[in-house]
């Protein structure tokens, strides 16, 4: 192979393309979160989205003073300023795990994000999804990154989980969160009882 510059490569494909996806081909540790970054700097890219899955993931970016972000579901582009940054509604997230992970890194270090991230109607992993892969790797203990991404997906799946707008609009009533998260522990309570 012969080592190119992104002005070479990348370039032309930004300037060629109404969208760029960047798919992972593997199981993580590809260089996607690099790869995003070195896009989203482009002048013609402006928008950067995170379009699927949760916080197991992770990609650490280098900020303009040489401060390291560890980012799940933060997009890469988040660093790039003018950019607008998306984590659309097909991404699971733990808010709480959320905002003390990736948003307090913005915070401590005085990082301008709030006009230019943007949290779609988000898939939420409750404790009980975290406690049910918990359950689920004692007989595989290193197949789980305990992080919920199982089951909350499962949930996803099912259409029977919570999401983000159930918190903000219709916390109870007919088909409001609490009824969902009642009919959605099911399979936790029932993996309680087994075990």
């Amino acid at each position: 192979y012969a080592e190119s510059t992104k002005e070479a490569v990348l370039h032309p494909l930004i300037e060629a393309s109404e969208a760029i996806l960047v798919p992972g081909a593997f199981f993580g540790d590809e260089g996607k979160g690099k790869t995003v970054d070195a896009i989203a700097r482009h002048p013609k890219v402006k928008i950067v989205a995170r379009v699927n899955s949760g916080e197991n993931a992770g990609h650490t970016v280098i900020g303009p003073t040489g401060h390291q972000y560890a980012f799940h579901l933060c997009p890469s582009g988040l660093l790039t300023p003018g950019k607008i940054n998306c984590i659309g509604p097909e991404c699971v997230m733990d808010p709480v795990s959320f905002m003390e992970r990736e948003v307090s890194q913005l915070v401590n270090t005085n990082v301008e994000y709030k006009d230019r991230l943007f949290v779609g109607n988000v898939h939420l992993v409750c404790p009980h999804h975290k406690l049910l892969d918990l359950i689920n790797s004692w007989d595989a203990p290193n197949a789980s990154t305990l992080q919920g991404m199982g089951p909350v997906h499962a949930s996803k799946a099912a259409r029977s989980g919570l999401r983000l707008d159930h918190l903000y609009n219709g916390r109870d009533g007919p088909g409001g969160a609490r009824e969902r998260l009642e009919r959605d522990m099911q399979d936790y309570w029932g993996a309680l009882a087994a075990r």
